[in-house]
């Protein structure tokens, strides 16, 4: 099986002051393993994180993940639920990869934890 590493870059606005050890030039980096498994899928899923933005400040509760005018994901950090975009991530899937409801959550859940590092006890589309 082959094994390449990928880095998704998420943009830090000016004015944020984020984990200053893990920021260059206002980027925060996240590496992963890429496995041939659902290789089609998890590059889609790569192509749509790459070069997010994230917001602290659209809402206090709130970690928001934009790009192009689009807010892609946000993670509430009291409760630690997690809502993607039903147009850009869960009809691309469901209609693209003929994934089902519950498996899209999995798989959104799963990507989000491994590269994100976020625990969401509760997955959501809006």
């Amino acid at each position: 099986m082959e094994t390449n590493n990928k880095e998704i870059i998420f943009n830090i606005p000016t004015g944020y002051e984020i984990d200053k050890e893990r920021t260059t030039d206002k980027q925060v980096v996240y590496k992963y393993k890429q496995q041939n498994v659902e290789l089609e899928i998890t590059e889609f899923l790569f192509e749509l994180f790459n070069g997010l933005t994230i917001d602290l400040k659209y809402n206090t509760d709130y970690i928001t993940y934009k790009k192009d005018g689009y807010i892609y994901l946000q993670y509430n950090l009291r409760d630690k639920c997690l809502y993607y975009n039903y147009i850009k991530i869960y009809s691309v899937l469901e209609k693209t990869y003929q994934i089902k409801d519950i498996d899209i959550n999995k798989l959104v859940g799963c990507i989000v934890f491994n590269i994100l590092k976020l625990k969401a006890d509760l997955i959501k589309f809006c």
